[in-house]
């Protein structure tokens, strides 16, 4: 059991920084974007035809590459206050409760995800020459990422016996 343990954590640390990676290279490329689509319209007086569909995809990429960061760091929005207040036992509960109901959820969005992409391939963006199921694509597999993410906070809580505390990473000021 152990063995698996530690061939869970190793996948979610690989997912963890790939999320990172395609975090920071989606941020970047949308802000690269909006810059030319600005400097475009602004200063050559042509606007760009791609460049509102690109930006919406990427945000839509940037949401689903940073779902994985959240439930792993524990950062999505919760209230501490009351977690505290119940007894450790119920905090576990709880905490298997949220992750198998996160785990539920995006099974079955990536489960018709799939079928999104596969369907969107018959298509084409309107102002790219690129099939829309390169870009839809990214759901399922986020989505993957999310449900090995909820196993792993489940396998720790039911190995601790309680929610993992967030533990404050390097130079952060904790109250």
């Amino acid at each position: 059991m152990r063995k698996l343990e530690r061939m869970l954590e190793l996948i979610v640390k690989w997912i963890i920084k790939v999320c990172e990676f395609l975090t920071i290279i989606i941020g970047g490329w949308l802000a690269f974007i909006l810059v030319v689509a600005v400097f475009f319209r602004y200063v050559l007086n042509r606007s760009l035809t791609w460049s509102a569909e690109s930006s919406t995809f990427l945000l839509v990429w940037l949401v689903l590459a940073v779902a994985p960061l959240g439930f792993h760091e524990g950062i999505h929005i919760s209230v501490e206050v009351l977690l505290n207040w119940l007894p450790r036992w119920l905090r576990s509960v709880l905490g298997i409760f949220i992750n198998f109901s996160a785990f539920l959820l995006f099974a079955v969005t990536g489960y018709f995800g799939v079928f999104l992409s596969i369907d969107h391939f018959g298509s084409q963006l309107a102002s790219i020459p690129i099939k829309q199921g390169w870009f839809t694509s990214f759901l399922p597999i986020s989505c993957l990422f999310v449900l090995f993410v909820c196993i792993k906070n489940i396998v720790n809580i039911l190995r601790m016996g309680d929610i993992p505390a967030q533990v404050p990473k390097e130079g952060e000021v904790t109250s």
